[in-house]
């Protein structure tokens, strides 16, 4: 029998610049259909197995609260990730006639789907993730039964996510994600909520679903990637299922591409990309992928290095209170010289980097930071940069 595939997406706001790399790669995927659910009201030149759906918040609110049955009061749009498992019974009208259903983000290139998730895996399997980890929420498959589309409910702990408008990961693992080596030791870490990751497993070990695992996709950066007309292939060797931009669209390396039009064929580099390879192209490629970011790297690592050796700039531009990123809370407070920062019960000093005014550091700790506009009075957030140029935000809780 033909499995029917849906994947459901919600995003509200303009959409990013990777968004059309995204629907390009559904393109070439046309045994599978993707709503998308958005109150952008731009017109699109969408494929035809894309469906823009209009929604607001509160659309989403009355339909969560009428299909769940609890009082849902989602007002920022990131904390949709939470009711990801629960959209086969909120959209469980829109998925009527659908084998599988899922959800995918929008920062990713699928390659060729069906080459992965073939109908052996979808016959023998109620669950389907694509990291061998953890339950992968940028991508997930659910067979369309009620057992299945109901096991968010297992977890003791949904009713107190859904109705707080904090984050906990639901979807995935509760930001546990360092701690874990395969699916099985969520059960034995200690987590803030019962997440669908220790649900699943639960229930797989009970026999009363089937969870499929396995690694299929790329992230970070790690260039030497090649889309062409649907298949994604790393380093010349072989096929994935997609490729998360997670890292890349957050690096601060990253040239985004000025395409009117994604081609069929493209390279995907450790921060650029690029529409063919020539003599040019890979020197620009080494240029913008290796040296750059090594001396820009370098250079904060000496200026670091200078600033504590001759003179620590005092910082004093963030503004007090909890910032968060995940698990990690970053408590500030503002000093008459400078912010100080006190993380797991010890206090530090924060300075900033000579020469380079939005940066800073903190004493005793390894990375650099920098707040996104330096105009501003006190900033609201920073990004941690790492060594590849990745960077994480901190956000002020309000």
């Amino acid at each position: 029998m033909q499995q029917k595939i849906a994947l459901v997406n919600f995003f509200f706001g303009e959409f990013p610049w990777y968004f059309n790399f995204f629907l390009k790669s559904c393109t070439h995927n046309p045994d599978i259909d993707f709503l998308l659910f958005s109150d952008n009201k731009n017109t699109f030149d969408l494929p035809e197995n894309v469906k823009l759906i209009p929604t607001s918040l509160k659309d989403f609110n009355d339909l969560a609260e009428k299909k769940i049955n609890l009082k849902i009061n989602v007002v920022r749009p990131y904390k949709f990730c939470d009711f990801k498992p629960s959209f086969g019974v909120i959209f469980e009208d829109y998925l009527e006639g659908y084998t599988f259903w899922g959800f995918c983000d929008i920062d990713l290139v699928l390659g060729k789907v069906t080459n992965f998730i073939t109908k052996e895996i979808l016959d023998n399997n109620d669950v389907i993730s694509v990291r061998h980890d953890y339950t992968s929420g940028f991508f997930m498959l659910f067979r369309n039964i009620p057992k299945v589309n109901n096991l968010f409910r297992e977890s003791k702990d949904y009713e107190k996510i859904f109705l707080s408008n904090d984050n906990f990961c639901f979807d995935e693992c509760n930001y546990k994600y360092e701690y874990i080596q395969s699916p099985e030791d969520i059960i034995h870490i200690d987590c803030e909520i019962e997440s669908m990751l220790e649900v699943i497993i639960k229930q797989h070990i009970k026999g009363n679903i089937r969870a499929f695992f396995d690694f299929l996709v790329i992230e970070g950066t790690p260039g030497k990637l090649f889309y062409d007309n649907g298949k994604l292939v790393y380093n010349n060797s072989y096929e994935v299922l997609l490729y998360h931009f997670v890292s890349l669209k957050y690096n601060i390396f990253t040239k985004v591409p000025n395409w009117k039009e994604i081609p069929n064929s493209y390279f995907i580099d450790s921060y650029t990309f690029c529409k063919k390879r020539n003599l040019w192209s890979v020197m620009k490629s080494k240029w913008n992928n290796v040296i750059w970011p090594s001396v820009f790297i370098n250079f904060l690592k000496l200026n670091r290095a200078v600033s504590v050796a001759i003179y620590k700039k005092p910082f004093n531009r963030l503004k007090p209170g909890l910032f968060f990123l995940g698990e990690t809370i970053l408590e500030v407070k503002k000093n008459i010289k400078t912010n100080t920062i006190i993380r797991e019960r010890e206090e530090y000093s924060v300075f900033g980097l000579l020469l380079m005014p939005s940066y800073f550091f903190i004493e005793n700790t390894p990375y650099c930071y920098k707040i996104p506009d330096y105009t501003k009075e006190s900033a609201e957030n920073f990004i941690e940069i790492r060594r590849d140029g990745n960077t994480s935000k901190f956000d002020l809780r309000k």
